[in-house]
């Protein structure tokens, strides 16, 4: 006396269901009563008067023209060319979810339980996929959601793959290829091939994808906030006191850890771009030039020595631009120097230059100069790299591990010679080497950082009123104004000889190697006047000292001078 609602007609014999019967079997359909689909290997349900699953075929196909998917409620369309119930919002043509009147957007279908949660619950659970409803990613420890048909969420090769051949890259919307492959929506504007973000016609640089809702600000918001990076947008890291953009699916910064870390032993640095390795050690796009493994900068496919990188657009100048500037260092770009007069480049994060104060200062107490490298001190106090030979810590020249006492730095080209080269040549002084005078005929090396040598007034001069003979040392004065270093005998100020801290009275500069004597060497010699050391006389038969500038001693002179 029921209908099948109310429990009417035949019931599923299966324990425990109360469903209908379906047909002339005694089961449901969930329990394989009805027809079933006759395609191999199926056994759901064949649809209306047919012998298939919709999947194969069965019940009311979708009249369009070209279309074969299934015809939906009363219509003869699917759901794509407007078949089924249709949203009831006011403008809306999506279809309506389940037993409700609204499509998703509109608060149609499930909806999550967790608590002040009002999206759309997945599957057949009752949690939106934030709240851990549908289905999972089947990889080991993996939580995220799996993508379409598939067991696997994106990163674990879930959903569909790029068509690009040797390309695993999960393919965009309806295309059959990634971003990177043209796969995705792209942008309008003319000449643009780059993607097009959210639900907009264009990429970030023209316009596109979500905007900063700061005054006055146009670029981008991050994330699921409504601000650009400047503004306080995206995840920031939550180390104590630090306000950086969290790295990735990470919640600290770069500096605090977050982000891929480099997979070589004992390297916790930052692994680089889609690569598991820090630049150090290979992580990161690398130059094409050949036979070179330097990162290639920027967007370019070349390092900064080979083209890489922007270029300075001053004429004629190809050295890298600097910053978000479009000129080099020589050509004004990049940060300058606040302190009045001064065009010098600022360092580091600092508003000034080093000898204004800028870049990272020393930290041993009472210095003030730069700290060298990554280290937190000077040269003089340590810091900076050290000569690699046993029991040195001096600093290394240049790209070496030595110091020039240990063949640290360029050296000097000619024959035989291994002193160091100066500056931009390849040669030491006494070879040519290095800055020379610009004084007509003159061919010694220019001082310090003038043009000059120091007979045409070139190095620093004494500053005693009157005096312009040349400042010793790191002092302001010449030798007879008391500059340079002085003997360190109680009571003297006569300056030490060499490199010693005496004066030739006080057994200062080199001495005399014969036996018993402790007169001083001459010259480059090993031994005193008396013992054959310094010029000698070049007259035939005469090992006499030569004189002065001379190459005669004072016999043979006044022979000659008598003679003449």
């Amino acid at each position: 006396m029921f209908c099948k609602a109310h429990g009417g007609g035949k019931r599923c014999q299966a324990d425990g269901c109360s469903k209908s019967a379906i047909g002339s079997t005694m089961l449901c359909i969930a329990h394989g009563g009805g027809t079933r689909c006759q395609a191999d290997g199926c056994s759901k349900s064949a649809i209306g008067s047919t012998l298939f699953c919709k999947a194969h075929g069965g019940g009311k196909r979708c009249k369009a023209d070209g279309c074969s998917k299934s015809a939906q409620g009363s219509a003869m369309f699917c759901v794509a060319h407007g078949g089924g119930k249709r949203c009831q919002a006011d403008g809306c043509s999506k279809s309506a979810q389940g037993s409700t009147m609204f499509c998703v957007a509109h608060g149609g279908g499930k909806r999550c339980q967790a608590d002040g949660c009002s999206k759309s619950a997945q599957g057949s659970t009752m949690l939106c996929i934030a709240h851990g409803g549908g289905k999972r990613c089947q990889a080991d420890g993996c939580s995220k959601s799996a993508i379409g048909s598939t067991l696997f969420c994106k990163a674990h090769g879930g959903g569909k793959r790029c068509k690009a051949d040797g390309c695993s890259k999960s393919a965009q919307g309806s295309a059959m290829f990634c971003v990177a492959h043209g796969g995705g929506k792209r942008c309008q504007a003319d000449g643009c091939s780059t993607s097009a973000h959210g639900g907009t016609m264009f990429c970030k640089a023209h316009g596109g994808g979500k905007r900063c809702q700061a005054d006055g600000c146009s670029k981008s918001a991050i994330g699921s906030t409504m601000l650009c990076i400047a503004h306080g947008g995206g995840t920031r890291c939550q180390a104590d006191g630090c306000s950086k953009l969290a790295q990735r699916s990470t919640i600290f910064c770069v500096a605090h850890g977050g982000g891929k870390r480099c997979q070589a032993d004992g390297c916790s640095k930052s692994a680089i771009g889609s690569t598991m390795s820090c630049i150090a050690h290979g992580g990161g796009k690398r130059c094409k030039a050949d036979g070179c493994s330097k990162s290639a900068i920027g967007s370019t496919l070349f390092c900064k020595a080979h083209g890489g990188g922007k270029r300075c657009q001053a004429d004629g100048c190809s050295k890298s631009a600097i910053g978000s500037t479009m000129s080099c260092i020589a050509h004004c770009g990049g940060k300058h120097c606040q302190a009045d007069g001064c065009s010098k480049s600022a360092i580091g994060s600092t508003m000034f230059c080093k000898a204004h104060g800028g870049g990272k200062r020393c930290q041993a107490d009472g210095c003030s100069k730069s700290a060298r490298s990554s280290t937190m001190f000077c040269v003089a106090h340590g810091g900076g790299k050290r000569c690699q030979a046993d029991g040195c810590s001096k600093s290394p020249i240049g790209s070496t591990l030595y110091c020039i006492a240990h063949g640290g730095g360029k050296h000097c080209q000619a024959d035989g010679c291994s002193k160091s080269a100066q500056g931009s040549t390849l040669f030491c002084v006494a070879h040519g080497g290095g800055k020379r005078c610009q004084v007509d005929g003159c061919s010694t090396s220019a001082r310090n950082g003038t043009m000059f040598c120091v007979a045409h007034g070139g190095g620093k001069r004494c500053k005693a009123d009157g005096c312009s003979t040349s400042a010793q040392g790191s002092t302001m004065f010449c030798i007879a104004h008391g500059g340079g270093k002085r003997c360190q005998a109680d009571g003297c100020s006569k300056s030490p000889i060499g490199s010693t801290l005496f004066c030739i009275a006080h057994s200062g500069g080199k001495h005399c190697q014969a036996d018993g004597c402790s007169k001083s060497a001459q010259g480059s010699t090993l031994f005193c006047v008396a013992h054959g050391g310094g010029k000698r006389c070049q007259a035939d038969g005469c090992s006499k000292s030569a004189q002065g500038s001379t190459l005669f001693c004072k016999a043979t002179r006044r022979r000659e001078a008598l003679q003449g």
